[in-house]
């Protein structure tokens, strides 16, 4: 019998952390000479009321991640599924960040920006290390079931 442990309060954190992050502004171009800025979230950079730059797959990868994070926790007697799922959560969330990367360096090009981080952007990372912690959690719980099996093939 398998038994659901601490993996599944990393799992639940990291999703509902990636789902946050998908809304929330991560960081805002500056144009010097101008007052205001650009806020940039994952969705899309605001230009402006008339003219806004979509980039809304950062945020797909975001609730991607949200999702198969949230399957994960629910896959707890199949360790090897929970694995590669979780594996597949971190990859996301690292492809975020290049995407976040591109997006932002593409941007500073385009508008002759500076850009400055806001916190927010820390919140994929916090989940991409949730996530990394449930893995190792889920390779104990394997350890344990196999070594359970073989005490109980030795009686």
């Amino acid at each position: 019998m398998v038994i659901q442990r601490i993996q599944t309060l990393y799992l639940l954190i990291a999703a509902v952390l990636c789902a946050v992050a998908a809304f929330v502004p991560v960081g805002h171009f500056a144009v010097e000479g101008q007052a205001a800025g650009f806020d940039f979230t994952p969705l899309r950079i605001r230009l402006g009321e008339l003219h806004d730059y979509s980039n809304c797959w950062l945020a797909v990868v975001l609730l991607a991640s949200t999702v198969i994070s949230a399957v994960t926790i629910f896959s707890y007697k199949r360790l090897k599924r929970q694995t590669r799922l979780a594996v597949s959560s971190v990859v996301l969330l690292v492809a975020y960040y290049v995407g976040v990367f591109f997006v932002q360096q593409s941007a500073c090009d385009a508008l002759g920006a500076a850009f400055r981080m806001r916190w927010t952007l820390c919140l994929p990372l916090v989940a991409l290390i949730l996530c990394l912690m449930a893995i190792k959690a889920i390779g104990h719980d394997r350890k344990v079931l196999r070594d359970a099996n073989s005490m109980r093939l030795r009686d």
